[in-house]
C-alpha cells in the first residue's frame, strides 16, 4: 500500500495528459503554443496600455508568459520606495488586469458555447 502523498499515480498520468491536451486542438501542441504566445502578447499590450508603459522586450522574446515593467521597477535599486507608492502601483496593476481577466473569461465562455453548439461558430 502507498502511504498518502507517496502515491505516484498522478505523476504516471502526465504523459497521457500531455497527449490528451495536444489532441484537443487541431494542429496539436504547435497550435496551442502559437495561440498561447499570441494571447501573452495581447495581454501584455493591454496591461502596458492601461499602465501607460511600453513592453520591456520584443514580441520575439515572449513565450506563453510576458513581463510588464511597472513604474517602481524603473527606479534605482538604492532608491527608497514608500508603502504608499507600492500600494498605488499594486492598485494600478489590479485596475489594469481586471479588464484583461474579463476579456479572457468572455473568450473562454464563447469558445465553450460554440463547441457545444449553443452559439454559432
Amino acid at each position: 500500500a502507498w502511504p498518502g502523498t507517496q502515491d505516484p499515480s498522478a505523476w504516471m498520468c502526465i504523459p497521457k495528459a500531455i497527449d490528451y491536451l495536444g489532441g484537443l486542438v487541431e494542429g496539436g501542441w504547435p497550435r496551442i503554443m502559437e495561440r498561447n504566445h499570441a494571447l501573452a502578447i495581447e495581454g501584455r499590450d493591454i496591461i502596458c496600455e492601461a499602465l501607460g508603459t511600453t513592453p520591456p522586450f520584443p514580441d520575439s522574446m515572449v513565450s506563453a508568459l510576458a513581463a510588464v515593467e511597472l513604474l517602481l521597477a524603473k527606479r534605482g535599486r538604492d532608491e527608497e520606495v514608500t508603502a504608499a507608492e507600492l500600494k498605488e502601483a499594486n492598485g494600478n496593476l489590479d485596475d489594469a488586469t481586471q479588464p484583461l481577466a474579463e476579456l479572457m473569461m468572455d473568450r473562454v465562455m464563447a469558445e465553450m458555447l460554440e463547441k457545444r453548439g449553443v452559439l454559432p461558430g
